[in-house]
């Protein structure tokens, strides 16, 4: 958990240690507990460093040559030279801001139930616990951030030696990581066979009749008019649309907007159409369109904002922060639906075995622009749950 006072912030962790380093926990906590919790203070600003963060991911993405190749209308392959290349000044940045929030520097006090003099071996196992790949849970009045772009390491990140640059160190690459508002799902189980309404736009992709959401319990609909339909009284157990997306900076309701067959649905039209309402929880709503989560900002004037907020508690969400090809977004739908729905892993796990996936098949990083707004374990019950 996160929370903000101007520059300064109170972080509180709770970081779960290995269950076979019973020594080790007892030593630290005390207890024998398998979770040291900590609170400190460091001074940072966020909301200069999600501009600083985002504006060299927008540099790299949006404004370099190799970004220009990585927006093309295919899944764009890069060389590791290129990736490198690419994202160098994102990961330095990254990894200075890593340092900053969670490197426990030695003159950093932290507040724990042990006495003092055990305060470096609690600093050293927290170093050496978070580069192990974990469920992250960020929380406060502060979650809204580019978290995937953090980077870690084992092997230290040098300016000067680029050699020293693994894709691998950055968070979206090692963690499951979920941003937690205040108005998203708690309830994590959906139904063996969920029921899903796809809106896809027949102008940005076609649906094979091997995909994934080619089955009994998926309705399409293909134009805005159905759409909000739907949404006025939502029955079905998951939404994904995928098509064209776009809002202003800063968003309005009038200017966020999905399109189907050219055709927008603004956030004030879909409040006109009496909805959202949903009657399922959870509903997971995949949004797989150019920006469709603003991490700028938390509100209603954004399309997946104002879903989450008029969900009642319902929500969990996939959205993308930044735009993002068509060749790139339904390859890394279909990835991720394979594994959500076929494999039946839990959404968290889905996403990042699809991001992995399609960086060791093209070491396209493009993955890392899609956030969870909710919960990671949320999953397709199995026959053992009850309802």
């Amino acid at each position: 958990m996160i929370e903000r006072r101007d520059d300064e912030l109170s972080i509180h962790l709770a970081v779960p240690l290995r269950g076979d380093v019973e020594e080790e926990a007892a030593l630290v906590t005390g207890t024998g507990q398998n979770t040291v919790r900590v609170h400190y203070k460091v001074r940072c600003n966020l909301d200069r460093e999600r501009a600083r963060l985002t504006g060299l991911v927008r540099e790299a993405y949006q404004r370099s040559p190799l970004g220009a190749v990585l927006r093309q209308a295919t899944v764009a392959t890069l060389t590791p030279d290129d990736l490198r290349t690419l994202l160098l000044d994102v990961a330095i940045h990254g990894d200075g801001l890593h340092r900053r929030l969670f490197g426990f520097p030695d003159d950093l006090e932290l507040r724990t139930r042990r006495p003092r003099e055990f305060t470096d071996e609690i600093r050293s196992v927290l170093r050496r616990a978070l580069l192990e790949p974990r469920i992250v849970h960020v929380a406060g009045d502060a979650p809204l951030f580019p978290w995937n772009f953090l980077y870690q390491h084992t092997t230290p990140l040098d300016s000067f030696a680029p050699a020293t640059f693994d894709v691998a160190g950055f968070w979206g690459f090692r963690h499951e990581i979920q941003h937690e508002v205040e108005q998203v799902a708690t309830a994590l189980a959906l139904p063996p066979d969920p029921r899903i309404v796809a809106a896809v736009c027949p102008a940005v992709a076609v649906t094979e009749p091997d995909h994934p959401l080619r089955r009994q319990s998926t309705e399409f609909v293909d134009n805005v008019v159905d759409l909000r339909r739907e949404l006025r009284e939502f029955g079905a157990d998951c939404l994904y649309f995928f098509g064209h997306a776009s809002h202003a900076a800063p968003p309005v309701p009038d200017t966020s907007k999905i399109w189907l067959q050219d055709v927008p649905l603004s956030v004030t039209t879909l409040g006109q159409g009496g909805g959202p309402r949903f009657g399922r929880e959870p509903v997971l709503v995949f949004l797989n369109g150019c920006g469709t989560g603003d991490l700028r900002e938390w509100s209603e004037d954004t399309f997946i904002g104002y879903l989450v907020c008029r969900g009642d508690h319902r929500l969990c969400c996939v959205t993308t922060a930044a735009e993002v090809p068509i060749g790139f977004a339904g390859a890394f739908a279909r990835e991720f639906w394979q594994r959500f729905l076929v494999a039946g892993r839990p959404l968290g796990a889905a996403l990042l075995a699809t991001r992995h996936a399609l960086l060791a098949a093209h070491n396209n990083p493009l993955g890392l622009l899609y956030e969870v707004i909710g919960q990671v374990d949320t999953h397709l019950r199995s026959p053992e749950e009850s309802p």
